[in-house]
Order: structure tokens, then sequence, then C-alpha cells
């Protein structure tokens, strides 16, 4: 239940003042069936909210993924420190597992609960560089209490 109010608050601060877009009603309905109809993930609402980027227009450029270090600010991967919002190391490698997936796929991505956090933080943080209205979650604190 702590991850349907979450993204539900999600929705309601970047969703404002977005056009009718069916591809993205069908990808937020399918998403929520999927995730009424199949076991528990505790990585499901980081596989969704990285996939929900895509029809946001900020998914991130995936072009030149070896690079060591990734800018949440810019979208893309970089060879240089140039922003204040890098991520590399674990960080980045545990981004990157969540590139591509979609929720069938989520039985095979391991992540311990540190690199969730983390993890949601980053794209917490990514959605803030992007999005205006989307300052704070409040239930973003109830969600770590329970994973």
């Amino acid at each position: 239940m702590g991850v349907i109010i979450f993204l539900s608050e999600v929705l309601s601060k970047i969703l404002i003042h977005q056009q009718k877009d069916y591809h993205l009603y069908d990808f937020i309905e399918d998403a929520i069936k999927y995730y009424d109809q199949h076991v528990f993930s505790s990585k499901f609402h980081i596989v969704f909210l990285m996939n929900l980027s895509k029809f946001l227009g900020f998914y991130p450029d995936v072009n030149n993924n070896n690079y060591q270090y990734f800018d949440l600010q810019h979208g893309f991967y970089s060879q240089t420190k140039d922003s204040d919002y890098i991520i590399c190391d674990d960080d980045l490698e545990c981004f990157n597992k969540i590139l591509g997936i979609n929720f069938d796929d989520l039985s095979t991505l391991t992540l311990t609960l540190v690199q969730r956090k983390k993890l949601l933080d980053n794209i917490i943080l990514y959605y803030r560089l992007h999005t205006e209205n989307f300052v704070s979650v409040k239930s973003l604190e109830v969600l770590r209490k329970l994973f």
C-alpha cells in the first residue's frame, strides 16, 4: 500500500500540466495492473519511475553508458565530473541495472536495501532536476521505513 501512495503522490506532482497522452495513460494503467496481479517486489517503484521518465521526456541518454559518470542534471553519461549532480561507482552500477528493465524482469534485478534506498534517492533527485513541481515527496519517508 505504501508503494501505491508514494506513486500516486509522485504522479499528482508531475502530471499537473500534461496534455492527453494515451501512451502514458496505458503505461500507468498497465503498471498498476501488474502491481495488483503479481507478487510484491521492493523494486517495483524504482523501475516504474525510471520507465515513467520515458513518457515525460527525460529518460537517460544511454549512449556512452560505458563512461564512468552519469550526470543527473543533464541526463547523460560523461567521462568527467562537470556537474554537481554526478553519480559513479556503485551508485552508477545500480542505476545502470534498472535501465531497460521492465516489470517482468523485476525478479532478476538484485539490489540490497542500501542500494535500493540510494538508487531511489538518485531517481528522486533526477526527477527534481527535470520537472518543475517536484519539490518534495512527503510519502517518501513512509516508503523508506517500509523498505
